[in-house]
């Protein structure tokens, strides 16, 4: 049974395990206190996404265990893909100082938060088919937070006061995180752990039989078999099992209406609950559907003069406002100016005297007017075409950027956009530019383009020979190998980030020279020379 096949066996189990808690644990009257004088074990369910709606109503709850000198043990039941960052670790942190033993028991899915409050446990049981790990932290960044310019009439004390924070600062904030939760499993699992951290670092989903081999877990088996080894490694004789709700003779919060049709908890649910957007989940039991659409640029209306170059806006293309304004700020340095095609028409009537036409991230293919592209080109005029893969499926765009939009204007110059991105597989859990999102050139065999050392943020591989900018890292689905970044063939280059050339991303290894002498290339020697 492959990866994908067996997540989905997880979910399902996700979901009946939550109903057979309920009749293990819950089965009977109405919650009633517990008997002053009789010896429990509690159980704590753990069958939701970890998050503050019932988390902040438990851990006073786990606290006063504590004082319970009736309660002998605790076992947490744990089926669920883990949470957001504050309840997760308020949670671990109430178990962490709970003077009890504890075990858990994995009944389907022990992922990312989930297994961090797992590490409180002394003893991990799980099932053959469980999935247990997802190791790591995530988030989303909503674009124009730490990019667009602040409105005049904001008055901040300090340059990072409104925000906190700089986003190569958030970006290193989101694997702190991920560095406390690796730091929690080494510590707590010890010399039991037989897995390198760099593998657990990956954020690698393993079934139960997987983990127990890998020390992520101790061994197969259920709630009635952690219930008698934890009996009788305390002697007890005579004990009742009762969950810490029934206890306490109190109801379980609900917290279940946040939950789709689909069983996976909506996004903007979880946005919604937390004030710090950075989560322990596993990622595959989000709803990522966001009602939203990414802000259009409004491009200033001019009569071009001069050389100039066009930017197309005619086939729904996702182009950055800050991108465009770092390419027209380079393009201003060499004498070159910019202007907008917003429409079929005006691109047909602007490329009459452009000297080049960049293209980036289309949600429309282009079929009409790929014919007059290319003789554009073959006339002797520039073409540009930026494609970005992290942007081209950005959580804001109702329609995605997708690289077969570019085939028709690319393949005939001998150029195509393959699936995926590029990544590096060598680097762990290190801050911004040095972590695996992070590729860096290998060489540039190119007189047009800058000699440096670039540092790209998950670009697409270019399929294709010619010229340009290459590096060694792999590509989503393809495995290692040395792949061009940028590609140029005659008056064509191609070039597979944006985010690159984005606020604070530009700032990395030699990314700005680089922008700058693609603009170069754009304004060119003039036309007929």
């Amino acid at each position: 049974m492959d990866r994908e096949k067996l997540v989905y066996v997880g979910l399902f189990l996700a979901s009946l395990s939550v109903v057979l808690a309920v009749i293990y644990i819950a089965m009977g009257p109405p919650p009633q206190p517990a008997e002053r004088h009789a010896k429990y074990i509690v159980v704590i369910p753990i069958t939701t996404p970890i998050t503050s709606c019932w988390v902040d109503p438990l851990v006073p709850k786990i606290l006063a265990l504590n004082s319970s000198d009736n309660v002998a043990g605790v076992i947490l039941y744990i089926d669920s893909p883990g949470g957001t960052l504050d309840a997760t670790e308020a949670l671990y942190g109430a178990l962490r100082g709970l003077d009890k033993p504890i075990y858990a028991v994995v009944v389907g899915l022990d992922a990312s938060g989930a297994y961090y409050v797992s590490m409180t446990a002394q003893r991990i049981y799980v099932s053959g088919g469980s999935l247990v790990g997802n190791i790591g932290a995530w988030t989303v960044i909503e674009p124009y937070v730490f990019w667009t310019p602040l409105p005049a009439e904001v008055y901040s004390s300090g340059y990072d006061k409104l925000f906190g924070m700089s986003l190569p600062q958030y970006y290193n904030y989101v694997g702190q995180a991920a560095e406390a939760f690796l730091d929690a499993v080494e510590q707590s699992r010890g010399a039991r752990l037989r897995a390198s951290p760099d593998l657990l670092a990956t954020g690698r989903l393993f079934t139960g039989a997987e983990a127990v081999k890998l020390g992520l877990a101790d061994q197969i088996g259920g709630i009635s078999q952690a219930v008698a080894d934890m009996a009788r490694s305390l002697g007890l004789v005579s004990y009742k099992v009762v969950s810490i709700y029934s206890y306490f003779g109190v109801s379980p919060p609900n917290c279940t209406a946040s939950l789709s049709s689909e069983a996976k908890v909506p996004l903007g649910v979880l946005l919604n609950s937390t004030k710090v957007p950075v989560f322990y989940m596993y990622l595959g039991a989000v709803q990522l559907k966001i009602n939203a659409s990414v802000p259009s640029y409004r491009p200033p209306q001019f009569k071009p003069s001069g050389k100039y170059v066009v930017v197309d806006l005619s086939h729904g293309n996702l182009v950055p406002q800050e991108f465009i304004q770092a390419l027209a700020s380079y393009l201003a340095l060499q004498n070159c100016s910019i202007t907008f095609a917003t429409s079929s028409d005006r691109l047909v009537q602007l490329l009459n005297n452009a000297t080049a036409l960049v293209v980036a991230e289309p949600t429309e293919p282009y079929s009409s007017s790929a014919e007059v592209i290319e003789s554009f080109v073959e006339r002797g005029g520039r073409l540009a075409v930026f494609y970005d893969p992290r942007l081209g499926y950005s959580l804001l765009a109702t329609t995605p950027s997708e690289p077969i939009y570019l085939d028709s204007l690319l393949t005939p110059f001998g150029i195509s956009i393959m699936p995926g991105y590029l990544y590096n597989t060598s680097a762990s859990l290190l801050p911004f530019s040095y972590n695996w999102q992070f590729v860096e050139s290998g060489y540039v065999n190119s007189t047009d383009l800058y000699h440096g050392d670039f540092l790209f943020y998950n670009p697409a591989a270019l399929a294709g020979s010619g010229v340009g900018v290459y590096v060694n890292a792999s590509l989503l689905g393809y495995g290692p190998g040395l792949y061009p970044v940028v590609l140029q063939r005659g008056n064509v280059t191609a070039v597979g980030t944006i985010m690159s050339f984005m606020p604070y991303f530009i700032e990395q290894g030699n990314n700005s020279r680089l922008l700058y002498s693609i603009a170069g290339w754009l304004c060119g020697p003039p036309r007929g020379a």
